[in-house]
């Protein structure tokens, strides 16, 4: 079984709940080959597609949806003409209800000086799943995480899933802050580098060595674009049922859980303001 959703990158200044996007280009994309006998290795049980069920404005706001596919494949994007190195991001968005829905709002850099992920990194503003609110050891919609992969869980004790909330990003050449509705979720100060903090084994070549006066904020330090995505599933662990052998059997308990276009996230608009 496998799903069609929309990834949209944000790539202009602009306020999304007016209109559709206009500047979109859409590409034919996949991860990976799926077939009756192979499965990702990770990631998502999805392909993303230049359907218009998966991205459309409904009431003022853009909603980003998955459905069922069996043959589309496909990326919705923005021509990349807006990125952003040290500045604001803010992200007024309801995100989706339903099991094995993985929301998320993110950042990635446009040119990726230092060379492949994770190299050039990567700003996680948020990341939720659709799940029911917490009543185990997986979290649900009423948790968020954020991270530059050094980031603390949010608890908010409601859905994220229920309402609008605004998240936020502020980043400087001083370090970088998410917030939710204005309270802080992750603070990450540049006060030493990101080769530091890693710890890597010795025989690593260090990918931001002699990177200039920005050197301890690298790979922050370039200019980033924006990602909004609804991913379904996938094999990393982020969802324990989301495994190998297990997608077909689980179908049929966490499907009837998908209500309508509550499994799209709806964003109301985006705001970024450059540092200048």
């Amino acid at each position: 079984m496998l799903f069609r959703s929309a990834i949209l990158v944000l790539a202009s200044l602009l306020t999304l709940a007016a209109a559709a996007p206009t500047n979109t280009s859409h590409t034919q994309t996949a991860g990976c080959i799926i077939n009756t006998n192979t499965f990702c290795p990770v990631f998502e049980d999805d392909f993303y597609t230049n359907n218009r069920t998966n991205s459309y404005v409904k009431n003022g706001a853009l909603y980003i949806q998955p459905t069922l596919t069996a043959d589309n494949i496909g990326a919705d994007k923005t021509a990349k003409s807006f990125s952003l190195q040290f500045g604001k991001v803010e992200i007024r968005a309801q995100l989706p209800a339903g099991d094995w829905l993985w929301p998320a709002l993110w950042m990635l850099p446009t040119d990726a000086q230092y060379g492949m992920w994770p190299a050039s990194g990567e700003i996680d503003i948020i990341e939720s799943r659709g799940n029911a609110p917490t009543t185990g050891p997986v979290k649900g919609s009423d948790s968020i995480g954020s991270t530059l992969h050094w980031g603390p869980s949010y608890d908010g004790g409601t859905s994220f899933a229920d309402d609008f909330h605004i998240f936020g990003l502020e980043w400087t050449p001083d370090g970088i802050k998410t917030t939710v509705d204005g309270a802080t979720v992750l603070n990450v100060p540049f006060d030493k580098s990101f080769w530091d903090r890693g710890a890597f084994p010795a025989g690593v070549n260090n990918p931001w060595a002699g990177t200039g006066s920005c050197a301890i904020a690298a790979p922050f330090d370039q200019a980033f674009h924006i990602v909004m995505n609804v991913a379904v599933g996938g094999t990393g662990g982020y969802f324990p049922d989301s495994t190998p052998g297990k997608r077909g059997k689980y179908v049929a308990a966490w499907y009837p859980s998908w209500k309508g276009d509550k499994t799209a996230m709806k964003i109301d608009y985006v705001k970024a303001w450059k540092m200048c």
